[in-house]
């Protein structure tokens, strides 16, 4: 008979390997949804080349493609425990449309230390999400202080004289 290896097992491998074989696996959610209809997405990143200081972003979305409110939290225990949500703005209505911001993942640079995060952001004329298709840009900020306070939002820009944030390069799914 063949030996099967269930996706349970191994999943749980790597904390045997850390902590032994008498650890203990929990399953559990990282952030429920508040409401019936809301979609939560979250996510956790370390802040700095050591250490255990990390930030968490939530998103609730309730439809497609647009993040109506964010949360950021920090823990200065490798994610045992977080601080109070903060709220991040992730909408605004301007004279051409709605900006929305879709705030993204952060890295730590481990040559320089220095915390990135990454944003998509645009201005949608009707705030319809399919608007986003040739509004949306990729931005970056960084972080000296391990994401407690940020650079303005910079555009993320291929090197060439022909690309520029208004004209970001094509890209092309081949097969």
């Amino acid at each position: 008979m063949e030996a099967r290896i269930t996706r349970r097992a191994l999943l749980a491998a790597p904390a045997v390997l850390v902590l032994g074989a008498q650890a203990t696996v929990r399953r559990e959610a990282f952030l429920a949804s508040p409401a019936k209809g809301v979609a939560v997405m979250a996510y956790a990143f370390y802040t700095r080349p050591t250490g255990v200081e990390m930030v968490s972003l939530e998103q609730r979305w309730t439809r497609s493609d647009t993040v109506d409110v964010a949360y950021v939290r920090r823990s200065r225990n490798n994610g045992r425990s977080w601080s109070a949500p903060v709220e991040m703005r992730t909408g605004e209505r301007r004279p051409d449309g709605m900006w929305r911001l879709h705030p993204r993942g952060g890295f730590v640079d481990p040559a320089s230390g220095l915390y990135i995060d990454f944003r998509t952001e645009g201005v949608l004329p009707s705030d319809d999400p399919l608007e986003g298709l040739r509004n949306w840009g990729v931005t970056y900020r960084i972080s000296r202080d391990g994401g407690v306070t940020f650079s303005d939002p910079r555009p993320v820009t291929h090197a060439g004289a022909e690309f520029t944030p208004a004209h970001p390069p094509l890209v092309e799914a081949r097969k």
